[in-house]
């Protein structure tokens, strides 16, 4: 989950940058540039927010997918802080076994 602690860290990095330097802008009388940057630097503010936000309230959320294992595997994470474990899906049977010949 580290990755996704580094994303709101850049996203916020680049939000801080563009809102500082709408800040000198706003200082320098440059109106156009100041509401560009302002443009720009919001969402990133609210981007580096929301991807914290995830980040912290699911901790085990798998976003990379089955890691290699084809779509008749199923994984999880057991429990809190817990392994993967991945396992194959049961067959779907849905005809009873045919009785074997007398």
């Amino acid at each position: 989950m580290n990755g996704m602690f580094a994303l709101a860290g850049a996203f916020a990095v680049a939000g801080a940058f563009a809102l500082s330097a709408a800040i000198n802008a706003i200082r320098w009388g440059d109106r156009a540039r100041s509401r560009r940057l302002l443009v720009i630097g919001f969402p990133l503010a609210v981007a580096s927010c929301a991807v914290l936000w995830l980040a912290v309230q699911h901790p085990n959320t798998n976003f990379r997918g089955n890691q290699g294992f084809g779509p008749d595997w199923e994984c999880d994470i057991l429990g809190k802080g817990g392994a993967q474990v991945c396992f194959r899906d049961a067959p779907n049977r849905t005809s009873k076994p045919s009785a074997a010949p007398n």
